[in-house]
């Protein structure tokens, strides 16, 4: 086989989400194929506030608790995560995050 890899991360590729990965392609050689381009970063920053729904659609989504904790954080648009507060103690899936940067990978 002839075999291409490379590491993308889709913030390169307009997914608001911090999720690197190694891709790996493979010709067999009597397919003659040398050569693989992988796709070029397209470079337009979009964040999670881009691609969320409208509030008219979530506003009975809202949750009410008592152990919420948010805390002052600059919310610079960011290709990264930006934690602003968590729940309960922080652990996996008791974090928030600002929608001004990118999501978790959640695996």
């Amino acid at each position: 086989y002839n075999v291409f890899y490379e590491v993308l991360k889709a913030s390169y590729y307009s997914v608001p989400q911090a999720r690197e990965r190694i891709y790996i392609v493979c010709f067999r050689k009597d397919l003659g194929i040398t050569n693989f381009d992988f796709p070029k970063p397209v470079n337009k920053e979009i964040y999670v506030k881009d691609i969320l729904e409208d509030e008219n659609k979530t506003k009975d989504c809202i949750v009410n608790r008592t152990d919420v904790k948010f805390w002052e954080r600059d919310e610079t648009p960011s290709l990264k995560p930006i934690q602003i507060g968590q729940i309960n103690n922080g652990g996996q899936g008791e974090r928030i995050y600002s929608i001004n940067g990118h999501a978790i990978t959640l695996s």
